[in-house]
């Protein structure tokens, strides 16, 4: 008795902690979604990087990304971009045309 008690305990305690009844993926799952395309500007065509995902305090249904990138043609100096997303949606994200250098 004690041995079947042990086992349904242990069974429940492993349908629970693996939530078995829930699919394996959230249908909503993203793979290899390139977030932002650093194709056409030369300010970012060697390297994106460092990205800083805030809550915009202007507007909190949207959200602020600040990035560097690295030009292809001078490694040296790096810029910093801006993009945005709304926060109910943070696989989609829309570039700001303000970059700044840094030297």
């Amino acid at each position: 008795m004690i041995v079947a008690l042990m086992l349904f305990t242990f069974f429940l305690w492993l349908y629970f902690s693996l939530n078995l009844d829930q699919p394996a993926l959230a249908q909503n799952h993203v793979t290899g979604h390139v977030i932002i395309n650093r194709d056409g500007k030369d300010w970012e065509s060697q390297q994106v990087q460092e990205p800083c995902i805030l809550v915009n305090p202007k507007d909190p249904t949207r959200l602020i990304m600040f990035y560097s990138g690295v030009p292809a043609a001078n490694t040296s100096v790096a810029f910093i971009g801006k993009a945005w997303a709304f926060a109910a949606d943070p696989t989609h994200w829309f570039e700001d045309g303000d970059v700044k250098k840094i030297v």
